[in-house]
């Protein structure tokens, strides 16, 4: 039955063992697999990922600041006057109290802004307090600001018309 050893029978039992597709039947259609694969396409092929190992490594970095290694920045100065010292300069105190509308749009001018400011800007004169402190470097914060407009706003006026003034007139650090 077996022609040699390496004959065509002995081939046909083993293509049959191990390729059932070869014969499944009369009018049977060969095997295909559950997947379509397109013949355009080529299969998809991912490498193992390589397996790290966890090490735990602790890494210190102390920084210190030697000086001269970068800007230095001034401290923030007071205001030049307190916020009721509405005596230093009578009149403006006067026209905060009875002008008010005319005299802010005149501390908005003085200010480098427009007159309009009061008119056009909610709480204009926190924003205007905020913007001098930080344009000529006073002590403050926008907290600071909201508090002092709302509960002194016409001190406030006066405060930051003199400060402004002072400025001006070389009397308080630019």
């Amino acid at each position: 039955m077996s022609e040699s050893r390496f004959g065509r029978s002995s081939y046909a039992q083993h293509s049959r063992t191990f390729y059932p597709q070869e014969y499944q039947g009369r009018g049977a259609h060969p095997y295909q697999p559950n997947y379509y694969n397109p013949p355009h396409q080529q299969p998809v092929m991912q490498q193992p990922m390589p397996m790290q190992t966890m090490q735990s490594h602790n890494t210190t970095v102390v920084v210190a600041r030697q000086g001269g290694d970068g800007p230095e920045y001034p401290l923030p100065r007071e205001w030049s006057t307190g916020l009721f010292g509405c005596f230093e300069d009578v009149m403006e105190c006067l026209c905060v109290m009875f002008c008010q509308e005319w005299y802010g749009g005149r501390l908005a001018s003085k200010a480098g802004e427009t007159c309009c400011l009061p008119c056009c800007v909610p709480c204009w004169l926190v924003s205007l307090r905020a913007h001098i402190r930080g344009k000529h470097n006073i002590q403050g914060s926008i907290c600071d600001d909201c508090c002092m407009v709302a509960c002194c706003y016409h001190c406030t006026m006066c405060q930051l018309s003199r400060e402004i003034n002072n400025i001006n007139n070389g009397k308080a650090a630019k």
